[in-house]
């Protein structure tokens, strides 16, 4: 080997290889209990599978007043990274102190806000629609009630649906009182045996405690589809829920904030189109659904577990 391609070599390698290797990325996580956090530590081994640098791990206790969320994030800013990635409702907290800073995307929050980037593990509803049409085929028309803070999602669905065959009916509502009384009123005027209902992720259109056992029992009773952005939902009743690919999404963020990076772009909040299905065999032979062995290999969950 002779001096003058050691020298390219070693140029190559101090201002390609070694800049790339030395790239860091931060993962800003909160502490919390096993379950969720094993739902982190799916995105983050992801993250580790798909990030080519060192990744720098901060967990976000659960009680911060704002102070303590500053020095979190100045602590951070302190460690240089060149991305990061903040996952949940506190680790959006402390990256917003960044400001425009470090560029940072945001993952495992169903919140959107504007000027942040992310993915929310809330399904696309292209890919939800899809689902929808393969376990209950018969379902021509969607009733979905919502909040203010899901009317993205609900112009998306609308773009979807027609696609599909499928007739959006929408009711946006301001609270939870008022969900209630526009459910009574759709179960006892508007809501036929092959329409369905969809639950999304939405605490005044979708509470546990109220809507979902009135939809519940009204489902079983006139046999008619519902079905949740909540996989929770799933295991009382709802016929089907999407979750997503935890170590995809982790990939998947990685590249969002490695775009943001180079090129200082802004991508915006992304759906989740790659999912898991998770079905409740007792609602679907309620309704006289009856699945092939070959769709059953196809679903990660299945409710009731006995």
């Amino acid at each position: 080997m002779n001096k003058t391609f050691q020298r390219i070599l070693l140029i190559f390698f101090i201002f390609i290889v070694a800049p790339l290797r030395a790239a860091t990325l931060a993962v800003v996580y909160p502490k919390t209990n096993k379950t969720s956090g094993a739902v982190y530590q799916q995105i983050i081994d992801g993250i580790k599978q798909e990030f080519d640098g060192s990744v720098i791990l901060i967990e976000v206790p659960k009680k911060l007043d704002r102070k303590a969320l500053a020095a979190i994030a100045a602590s951070i800013e302190q460690k240089k990274p060149d991305m990061v990635i903040a996952l949940g409702g506190r680790g959006r907290k402390v990256c917003r102190l960044f400001k425009s800073k470090i560029p940072w995307v945001s993952g495992a929050s169903t919140s959107r806000s504007k000027g942040i980037s992310g993915i929310t593990p809330i399904a696309d509803p292209d890919v939800m629609f899809a689902k929808l049409k393969t376990l209950s085929p018969k379902v021509k028309r969607i009733f979905v009630v919502y909040s203010k803070r899901n009317k993205w999602l609900i112009d998306l669905a609308k773009k979807s649906a027609a696609g599909y065959g499928l007739e959006m009916l929408t009711y946006p509502i301001k609270d939870r009182a008022a969900a209630m009384i526009l459910y009574n009123k759709l179960i006892k005027e508007s809501v036929k045996k092959n329409d369905a209902i969809w639950l999304p992720h939405d605490k005044k259109s979708a509470d546990p405690k109220y809507a979902l056992p009135l939809l519940l029992n009204a489902a079983w009773e006139r046999r008619f589809v519902v079905f949740s952005s909540r996989l929770d939902y799933v295991r009382r009743g709802v016929l089907f829920s999407l979750l997503p690919d935890n170590l995809v999404t982790g990939s998947q963020l990685v590249k969002m904030v490695q775009g943001m990076h180079k090129e200082s772009t802004v991508p915006g909040v992304k759906t989740t189109t790659v999912v898991k299905l998770a079905v409740n065999l007792r609602t679907a032979s309620h309704l006289g659904l009856v699945y092939t062995t070959k769709q059953k290999g196809q679903f990660h969950l299945t409710f009731p577990t006995h």
